[in-house]
């Protein structure tokens, strides 16, 4: 048990984790920069994640209350994933992908994302090139906020009712 209530510690651990991974970034886009000789646009850097944190919150909504309602929280992180390294172009190509499997991959924020990214490292793309990118993105994570908070709320309802032993 700790003195300090739970929100100041979940408020706490996000703080420490974004600054961690925002180190870990800009020592990434250093070392890029650096050893490939690629000229980067930092604004776009910083923007690009944050105007993709709503989808991002909006798919952790989705995943959170599929984790509520279906328990196997381990399985179903590392099957989410491996589907996510498939289908965002990391672990492959996504032109390897079958094509009906493409075009599920367009509708992922991350392999969007992902794309923006590398043009904005390798072809050092300007604002004005990736400004219908960066819109899509924003209104897609609005409207996934908006389904997402509708399913979690769905889930939440449907593990009270059952007395699925959900912990608020």
């Amino acid at each position: 048990m700790s003195p300090a209530n739970l929100i100041s510690i979940i408020i706490g651990k996000s703080l420490v984790t974004l600054g961690i991974n925002s180190l870990t970034l800009f020592v990434g886009v250093l070392l890029i920069r650096y050893v490939f000789d690629c000229h980067i646009n930092y604004l776009l850097m910083v923007i690009i994640p944050i105007i993709s944190m709503p989808a991002v919150f909006g798919f952790s909504y989705i995943i959170s209350g599929i984790v509520i309602k279906f328990k196997e929280i381990f399985a179903f992180l590392q099957v989410l994933t491996g589907l996510l390294f498939i289908f965002s172009g990391v672990s492959q190509p996504i032109t390897f992908l079958p094509y009906n499997l493409g075009k599920v991959s367009k509708f992922i924020i991350f392999e969007k994302m992902i794309y923006i990214f590398r043009r904005v490292i390798i072809d050092s793309a300007t604002l004005s090139e990736i400004s219908n990118d960066l819109i899509y993105i924003f209104i897609y994570g609005l409207i996934l906020n908006i389904i997402a908070i509708f399913i979690f709320y769905y889930f939440k309802k449907k593990v009270l009712e059952n007395g699925d032993g959900l912990y608020v």
